[in-house]
């Protein structure tokens, strides 16, 4: 998502400032699990639309049906259906949690799904998990992400397993 924001240096600035206003050509609906808007200061999940969405991942249909949602006159999104939409665009489903402040910004609260991002790359909690249950022997793994007790920015992943009989050594890390 593309934003515009201006903060005053000399202002105050807010512990977790706004993410900003969307630019030309691009829309942001932020909508409850229904997919209907939600009033400002209610929590949602930010969804884009505009000319830049594309139609969705390149070879990847499932997540390109769980991603991007066509957009057409029918319930329930015919609310946010306008006179500049095709009958083929699409809105983005971002993931993150976000709500509208009464300045109009938008304001990010985290995500929805377990994604987070460690050192610029965007990571699929769930799926390390599942990759850690297919070695024989893991019974239960949970991973989740951890700051550095040096740098509150520097983040890594953490995994907690528990373990059954038949345990092989593995190496899960590369050299």
């Amino acid at each position: 998502m593309v934003t515009t924001l201006t903060l005053d240096p000399a202002g105050e600035i807010p512990e977790r400032p706004a993410i900003g206003k969307p630019v030309i050509n691009t829309m942001i609906y932020i909508l409850d699990k229904g997919k209907h808007p939600v009033p400002p200061g209610v929590p949602g999940e930010l969804y884009i639309g505009g000319a830049q969405v594309g139609r969705g991942y390149w070879g990847k249909p499932g997540l390109t049906q769980e991603r991007f949602i066509k957009i057409e006159k029918k319930v329930p999104l015919e609310r946010i259906y306008t006179s500049y939409m095709s009958p083929t665009s699409y809105i983005y489903r971002s993931g993150d949690l976000a709500r509208w402040l009464p300045d109009r910004n938008i304001e990010f609260l985290g995500r929805i799904d377990s994604q987070v991002k460690i050192r610029g790359f965007r990571v699929e909690l769930e799926e390390i998990e599942s990759r850690l249950l297919s070695y024989e022997g893991i019974a239960e793994a949970v991973v989740i992400a951890r700051n550095s007790a040096k740098d509150e920015h520097d983040r890594y992943l953490c995994a907690y397993l528990v373990v059954g009989g038949g345990m092989k050594k593995h190496r899960l890390l590369p050299n």
